[in-house]
């Protein structure tokens, strides 16, 4: 998107206060030119995420589009254990971003199309 709107604008500034995950929906906020220093203000806005999961499946990317790795039998798992992982995840938390779900470029090609092919791309935490 952000490259779109460098062409469609004539200009190579263009930010977002986003994500950029490929198979994300919703939303997504650019600023152009001498704007994009505003964006710093979206970014630390209060956000609200929907998802959506299947339990019993991991895949090679860790979302729908991967090759299915390993499956399980998830019909014992009870509604209160979803619950408590979904609270572990709620709130402020410190994450090592996952290379399938960052669009960050490493070695000329983005994290996302590396860990697609099964090369390494690890990040840092923050």
């Amino acid at each position: 998107m952000v490259v779109r709107a460098r062409r469609a604008l004539g200009t190579r500034k263009v930010g977002h206060a986003g994500t950029l995950d490929p198979m994300a929906t919703g939303l997504l906020v650019l600023g152009a030119g001498s704007a994009t220093r505003l964006l710093t203000h979206l970014v630390g806005l209060g956000k609200r995420y929907t998802t959506t999961i299947r339990l019993g499946i991991s895949t090679a990317t860790d979302d729908a589009e991967g090759e299915p790795t390993a499956t399980a039998d998830a019909s014992g798992v009870a509604r209160e254990h979803i619950d408590e992982g979904i609270r572990a995840l709620t709130g402020t938390i410190s994450q090592v971003p996952r290379p399938t779900r960052r669009s960050k470029c490493r070695a000329g090609a983005p994290t996302t199309a590396r860990a697609r092919a099964r090369r390494s791309c690890w990040h840092r935490a923050r």
